[in-house]
């Protein structure tokens, strides 16, 4: 009787202490300037949404040509903008940045859809 105590004691210990296997879907999340970042993925965590941030194609494009008169110079703005949103990284560290100018608070950035617009986030506190 005291061996199969002790069996079913190991036993119990051992189950309790195995580690899940990850799944296909479980991935480390990074952080870029203190900012977790979700690409078409969504924290697992509760988390708050704060609110939206945007990077508008057309305020990039209104910057990049504001105050220029000639023809040439409005096509480089337009031009220059263009290659700017095609690298994933200064799009993605412009994101961020404009999340923690917006929601100083915000601990994620969440993209559903697109690159131009996420959603700010703060996790809850468990």
């Amino acid at each position: 009787m005291k061996k199969l105590l002790t069996f079913l004691t190991i036993a119990i210990f051992s189950i309790s202490c195995e580690q899940p296997q990850p799944s296909n879907s479980d991935a480390e999340v990074q952080k870029i300037k203190g900012i977790y970042v979700y690409v078409y993925s969504t924290p697992k965590m509760e988390f708050d949404y704060l609110g939206e941030v945007k990077n508008d194609l057309g305020n990039q494009l209104n910057e990049a040509t504001k105050g220029k008169k000639k023809f040439g110079d409005i096509v480089e703005g337009v031009l220059s903008t263009g290659a700017k949103n095609a690298d994933f990284q200064k799009v993605l560290n412009n994101m961020v940045k404009l999340t923690k100018k917006k929601y100083r608070n915000a601990d994620g950035i969440v993209f559903p859809e697109n690159l131009s617009q996420g959603w700010a986030i703060k996790f809850k506190d468990n």
